[in-house]
């Protein structure tokens, strides 16, 4: 940081100086003041730029812990391990939608029948805009199922005509749904489409003495399906939790049994645990350099060497993977090791493990052992909070373990706040150091032109002795 600046008053005082003794008294004043004030001022600045190093620092630690936190998220809930792909031999037929929750297996499906809703139509008109009844008001009744109880669905003046009759039963919501078509007849070829509920019980009748409906061109009826040896007769063609964890959709009938089979795909668990190993060997790499007094890396480069809070974040990472916790164990599995994870020499990790056979080890135990997998990993836990004192599983207590680190009372958060207390406390000295550079200024200045004053007075004093001195000499030559 500069020195302070001069006030122009003081300024202008050194300017005049000089005139009398010949010295640049203006620069010996500038220099004395630097030589007491800079070196204090270079300390402190060099102690705020040590602070802010360290902040970077230790933002750069938070940072990549988040990333290994963000890491570990991914693998602490149950239903992350695996999605359930389906095949099915009749996709026209049948639409299967499945989800985690779905088990493995093979299913038999034969769709015999759909269940279909009653469709009606009205007699025809030659226009859209044909009244059917003067313009005046007048009432449907509608009756659902067998023993259903009449109901009026109000038609409003000026709403007569097909479309308007067919707005009023829409916005009725007695579960009939009405549009216009047009059938492309030479005449009366307007009508209304009346369209029901899928299933036996869901018949209807409207009647009134301004619209007529002829007979159901399709009568509400069941379906007729049979899963696996189970005979049944839906009332509705979408069916949820029959196989649980599935959602059945019929389209068509089949042809003789469509096979259904659902299985496991741990593709994703695969990826997540390599998201792992990278997020693990970025924190590592970030606190070798922080702590590398040999760091060419700006800023937070060597910034923390020496800081004993470096080796306590190494050590707490490692123990997430590689401490055994007996409550996280699942059968053998007690630690990350168990699952084919390892270090080199250097403590980059990476999933390298072999089983017996030199197949990938962490393959063998998502093929294998998956829910052995699962349970030591998130104790087939979903959502736990990070607050919660239910045990997660080795994925679950890692990433609370890391969450509490990285709160705003953790270790990182204090040393921040405590470091910019520092930088606050060195700006204020470095004004201070303003202050008494202003001060210093000012006395030099006052002493010099005391002594430029006496200087000059002496060198006029000087001059009139050499000038009588001179004259007398002239004289006595003469």
């Amino acid at each position: 940081m500069a020195t302070s600046s001069i006030s122009s008053s003081t300024t202008n005082v050194l300017t005049s100086l000089g005139a009398g003794s010949g010295i640049d008294t203006k620069a010996l004043a500038k220099s004395l003041a630097e030589t007491e004030i800079s070196p204090r001022e270079s300390l402190v600045n060099n102690k705020i730029s040590k602070a802010q190093n360290s902040i970077s620092g230790y933002n750069s630690i938070s940072y990549v812990l988040d990333g290994l936190k963000k890491a570990f998220s991914e693998l602490k809930n149950q239903s992350g391990y695996f999605s359930v792909n389906n095949q099915n031999s009749q996709p026209n037929a049948i639409a299967v939608t499945s989800s985690s929750a779905t088990e493995t297996g093979n299913h038999s499906i034969t769709v015999s029948q759909l269940a279909t809703a009653q469709k009606s139509l009205s007699t025809g008109v030659n226009s859209l805009t044909s009244k059917l009844n003067n313009g005046d008001a007048f009432q449907l009744t509608l009756t659902q199922g067998a023993d259903g109880s009449p109901e009026t669905i109000d038609i409003p003046a000026g709403a007569d005509t097909l479309s308007g009759i067919a707005a009023a039963i829409n916005k009725a919501g007695k579960g009939i749904t009405a549009q216009v078509i047009n059938t492309g007849e030479s005449a009366g070829n307007y009508k209304l489409l009346l369209t029901g509920s899928t299933g036996t019980g869901n018949g209807f009748s409207l009647t009134s003495s301004v619209l007529n409906l002829n007979p159901p061109i399709q009568s509400a009826a069941n379906g007729l399906i049979n899963v696996d040896g189970m005979t049944l007769t839906p009332s509705t063609n979408k069916l949820t939790g029959l196989i649980p964890g599935t959602t059945l959709e019929f389209l068509a009938t089949t042809s003789g049994p469509a096979n259904v089979t659902f299985a496991k795909d741990t593709t994703g668990v695969k990826s997540k645990l390599q998201a792992l190993v990278s997020a693990y060997n970025d924190a590592v790499t970030m606190l070798n350099t922080v702590s590398d007094p040999k760091s060419s890396v700006p800023n937070y480069g060597g910034s923390l060497t020496g800081n004993a809070y470096v080796q306590t974040v190494r050590t707490e990472i490692r123990n997430l993977l590689f401490s055994p916790d007996p409550k996280t164990k699942s059968g053998d599995l007690s630690s990350f090791l168990d699952l084919g994870f390892s270090l080199d020499r250097t403590g980059i990790l990476s999933l390298s493990g072999t089983t017996a056979s030199g197949a990938s080890k962490i393959d063998s135990m998502l093929s294998t052992r998956l829910d052995d997998v699962v349970t030591f990993m998130t104790q087939n836990k979903e959502g736990v909070q990070t607050f919660s004192t239910v045990n997660n599983g080795a994925a679950g207590e890692a990433f609370k373990r890391l969450d509490k680190m990285l709160l705003p009372t953790g270790m990182i958060a204090r040393s921040n706040v405590n470091l910019n207390a520092k930088i606050t406390s060195y700006n204020n000295d470095l004004v201070k150091l303003q202050d008494r550079m202003a001060k210093l200024l000012a006395t030099y200045t006052q002493q010099f032109s005391i002594m430029d004053s006496i200087i000059g007075q002496g060198k006029t004093t000087r001059d009139g002795m050499k000038s009588t001195f001179d004259g007398m000499m002239a004289a006595y030559n003469k």
